[in-house]
């Protein structure tokens, strides 16, 4: 059935499934557009019988900055108990999170494809636009086609970043 955000509650579509046998290893699950293309994908601990895993209308996030030097400004930033055994370490700053970046579906059809032991089994379903929201879905959907544009950008700026820390 359709799901659609509210500003009272997150938007969660609730997919289930049932497995008549205990699966050899973690079924995946795909969010993907009208077109196919992939949005989002889960890693989803199943079991035999009734299974169900939610989206939150959200696409996979950008590649971040993955920090590997020591700043000469802080030389024992290494020791610090939020990075130790870590071998990389995320830029943050004043009022980004760790969801900045990721874009959020537009109101239309999508499809959900689980694929358990090897096997796929694909579902469509549809996203509707929230009441409240006065956009028009055309609007909505440019909108997550800029953000789609933006995520893109910082995976790129961040890939060469990554590129130049590997190398320092």
């Amino acid at each position: 059935r359709s799901a659609y955000p509210t500003q009272a509650e997150p938007a969660r579509p609730q997919f289930q499934f049932y497995l008549a046998d205990a699966p050899s290893g973690p079924a995946t699950l795909e969010i993907l557009d009208s077109a196919g293309k992939e949005v989002r994908t889960m890693k989803v601990d199943a079991h035999q019988g009734l299974n169900g895993a939610w989206w939150d209308l959200l696409y996979n996030p950008p590649q971040l900055v993955e920090l590997r030097t020591t700043p000469p400004e802080n030389p024992h930033i290494w020791e610090e108990p939020r990075f130790q055994g870590k071998d990389i370490r995320t830029i943050t700053h004043w009022g980004i999170t760790g969801t900045t970046g990721i874009p959020m579906a537009a109101p239309g059809r999508y499809q959900v494809k689980l694929t358990v032991n090897g096997q796929s089994y694909t579902q469509p379903f549809t996203v509707a636009k929230d009441p409240a929201v006065e956009a028009s879905d055309a609007v909505l959907r440019e909108s997550t086609a800029l953000q789609l544009q933006l995520r893109e950008d910082i995976t790129e700026t961040s890939t060469m970043v990554n590129q130049m820390e590997k190398w320092r």
